[in-house]
C-alpha cells in the first residue's frame, strides 16, 4: 500500500510540474511592412480564437495583436490578422435583439485558415463561444457567411419565440450555384466547422479548383487526474466441493478506492470521444457466516476473503458538452484486477452447555494472478471537479482443483479532480 501512495505521489507531481511549464511551438510571422519573423509562440489550444499571441525570439517575449501583422503560421496552423465588422452574437437567449436584421460589431481577431485555394474558408470563434466564418477571394476581400437568431413576439403561446436565420446558404451557393453535391448537403447542414469545410470542398470541387491547404486537428487533447471515493461490493462464490460457500452471504461490504487517470480526447470525433485509462487501488476484506444448530452441537462458521487489488480500467467515454466548463459523460469498458485473493475458513463448535470444544482455522484456496471485470458509468464534470457512478461486474476464479468459481459486483461512488489539462 505505501509503495503504490509513494508511485501516486510521484507520477502526480510529475504531471502537475508538466503542467505549469509552457509549451511553444515554432512559427512565424509576417508584419505590415511585409517582414518574415521566425520565433516561437506560446500554444494555449485555444478554445476561443486568440485575441493576441505570445512570440518569443532569442529569448525575449513580445505580444502581438492582429493590428501589427498580416499572417501567422504557428506549426501546422494558419492564421490571418482581420480588424474590421463581425456578425453580432449572444451570450443568451436574453440578449437577442427583437429585430430581424444583421447587427454588426467591430472587432480584432486572428482568424484560422479551414482550407485555402483561389477561394478560401476561414474561421474564428467569439468571446461568447460562437462560430464565424469568412470567406477570403482572389483579391484577398473577406465576407462573413453569416447566420443570425433574433427574438419575435408570438400571439399564440403569448410569448416570445427565437427565430434562426441561415443566410449562409444562400451565400455558399452563390460561390457555385451548379454543385449537387452541395444542393443536396444544404438541407441538413449544420453551421459547424465539419460541416462548412465539408460543403466548401464540395465547391471547390465542383468549381475543378485544386486544394492547396486543410486544417487537420491533430492535437489529442489529454486531462490527467486524481480520483477516489467509496466502493459498494457484493460477492457470491458457487463451490461444488464445498457446498456449504453458497448459503453465505458476502453483501455489504464498503472499500476506499483512490487513483490517477489519464484520458485522451479523439479530436476526429469532435472531441465527443475519450479513451480512459486509470490505475486505482483496492483492498477489502469480505466475511460470510454461518450458526448451524444440531441435537448434539452447535457451530460458528465464518469464511474470510481477503483481496488485494491494483485496478487498471480501459474506458471509452462518450461526452455531451453543455458549455466549455461542464459536460455528462458515460463510460464503458473493462478492468483488470491486478493483485492477489486468498481465502481460509473458521469453525466454532459448542457443546449443548456453550463450552468451545472446536477452533479451527484452514487456508485452503490459492491466490490467483488477475481478473475480468466489466464496468460502466456515468458523470457530471464542472470545470475540474467530476462526480463519477460506476458499475462492475466480474467472474472472478479461484483455483480449477476446487472447482470454486465465483462472481463480484460494485458500485463506485467518485470524485475526480483534474491536475492538467492540453
Amino acid at each position: 500500500m505505501l509503495r503504490f501512495c509513494f508511485v501516486i505521489l510521484i507520477l502526480t507531481y510529475s504531471f502537475f510540474s508538466y503542467s505549469q511549464s509552457k509549451i511553444y511551438k515554432p512559427g512565424w510571422y509576417v508584419t505590415q511592412e511585409n517582414d518574415t519573423i521566425r520565433g516561437e509562440f506560446l500554444y494555449l489550444d485555444w478554445d476561443v480564437s486568440p485575441q493576441y499571441l505570445t512570440f518569443k525570439k532569442d529569448d525575449v517575449e513580445r505580444t502581438i495583436h492582429p493590428s501589427d501583422v498580416k499572417n501567422v503560421v504557428i506549426g501546422l496552423q494558419i492564421f490571418r490578422s482581420y480588424v474590421g465588422p463581425v456578425v453580432y452574437t449572444s451570450f443568451s437567449a436574453r440578449d437577442l435583439k427583437a429585430a430581424a436584421k444583421i447587427e454588426y460589431v467591430t472587432d480584432s481577431v486572428f482568424l484560422s485558415y479551414l482550407v485555402t485555394s483561389d477561394i478560401s474558408l476561414l474561421t474564428y470563434k467569439d468571446r461568447n463561444e460562437k462560430l464565424h466564418f469568412f470567406v477570403e477571394d482572389q483579391t484577398n476581400e473577406l465576407s462573413e457567411l453569416t447566420k443570425y437568431e433574433y427574438i419575435y413576439s408570438n400571439d399564440d403561446i403569448n410569448g416570445l419565440l427565437i427565430q434562426s436565420v441561415d443566410r449562409y446558404k444562400g451565400q455558399l451557393v452563390v460561390l457555385e450555384n451548379s454543385c449537387q453535391k452541395l444542393q443536396l448537403m444544404l438541407r441538413d447542414m449544420e453551421f459547424s466547422e465539419k460541416d462548412m469545410t465539408k460543403a466548401f470542398k464540395y465547391i471547390l470541387g465542383c468549381k475543378g479548383t485544386y486544394m492547396q491547404y486543410e486544417k487537420k486537428e491533430s492535437n489529442t487533447k489529454k486531462n490527467i487526474y486524481l480520483l477516489g471515493g467509496a466502493t459498494f461490493l457484493h460477492y457470491s462464490i458457487n463451490s461444488e466441493l464445498f457446498p456449504r460457500l453458497d448459503r453465505l452471504d458476502y453483501s455489504g461490504n464498503i472499500a476506499p478506492k483512490f487513483g490517477i487517470g489519464l484520458e485522451l480526447q479523439l479530436p476526429r470525433t469532435n472531441n465527443k470521444f475519450s479513451v480512459i485509462l486509470e490505475l486505482t487501488k483496492l483492498k477489502h476484506e469480505y466475511q460470510g457466516f454461518e450458526n448451524v444448530n444440531t441435537p448434539s452441537f452447535s457451530e460458528e462458521y465464518t469464511f474470510h476473503i481477503n483481496s488485494d487489488y491494483i485496478k487498471v480500467n480501459t474506458l471509452v467515454r462518450r461526452s455531451i458538452s453543455y458549455s466549455k466548463k461542464s459536460r455528462l459523460f458515460f463510460d464503458f469498458g473493462f478492468v483488470l484486477n491486478l493483485g492477489e485473493v486468498s481465502s481460509y475458513e473458521n469453525i466454532v463448535r459448542f457443546d449443548l452447555s456453550g463450552t468451545q470444544t472446536y477452533d479451527n482455522d484452514n487456508s485452503f484456496l490459492e491466490p490467483i494472478g488477475f481478473t475480468p471485470t466489466f464496468a460502466g458509468g456515468i458523470g457530471y464534470e464542472f470545470e475540474r471537479l467530476a462526480v463519477i457512478s460506476r458499475f462492475e461486474y466480474g467472474l472472478n476464479g479461484f483455483t480449477s482443483s476446487f472447482s470454486v468459481g465465483s462472481k463480484s459486483s460494485s458500485v463506485d461512488l467518485l470524485l475526480a479532480y483534474s491536475l492538467f489539462r492540453k
